[in-house]
């Protein structure tokens, strides 16, 4: 499962893909927006591939955006829960993000964030550990790889804050 998804799963992701031209409502709880390959190329010749595979396919079939509903209709009100696109990784890497001026050891420099809960709090995957999902500077494995992340995610809205 480290290199593919669940299909029932992507699929349950993908009803809420949009393309770039297409603007966000922002009243829809799950809004996601499909990057091309141009961005991830872009991405990869100023930090390397250093982005889990299983990511990348994600931001092109599916993309970045929030998800706040999960498939029982549950919801998060308090959350932002939003995939980053390779802009916001790109910004957060540099340290150009807001987040470095409230806490300047917002992530470890082996870690990639992915996944923005809120108030300046993300998941991230480390570098050569493959797809597994950690909370910054913590040991505290979350999903032993992408695919698993998205069906928790999927199936409660809510699971990363019952660890």
């Amino acid at each position: 499962m480290e290199n593919d998804f669940d299909a029932n799963v992507l699929n349950w992701y993908r009803q809420y893909a949009h393309e770039k031209s297409e603007n966000d409502d922002h009243t829809s709880p799950n809004f996601l927006t499909r990057i091309d390959e141009n961005d991830i190329s872009k991405f990869e010749s100023e930090f390397g591939n250093i982005i889990p595979d299983l990511y990348i396919k994600f931001l092109i079939f599916a993309g970045d955006g929030r998800i706040r509903r999960d498939i029982h209709g549950n919801f998060n009100e308090f959350n932002d829960n939003s995939f980053l696109n390779t802009t916001e990784i790109s910004e957060i890497l540099r340290k150009n993000s807001a987040e470095w001026d409230v806490y300047p050891d917002f992530i470890a420099d082996n870690e990639i964030p992915f996944f923005y809960i809120s108030a300046n709090a993300v998941l991230v995957f480390r570098k050569n550990e493959g797809s597994k999902v950690y909370h910054p500077h913590l040991d505290v494995i979350y999903a032993e790889n992408f695919g698993e992340f998205l069906r928790k995610l999927m199936n409660n809205i809510n699971f990363y804050t019952e660890l």
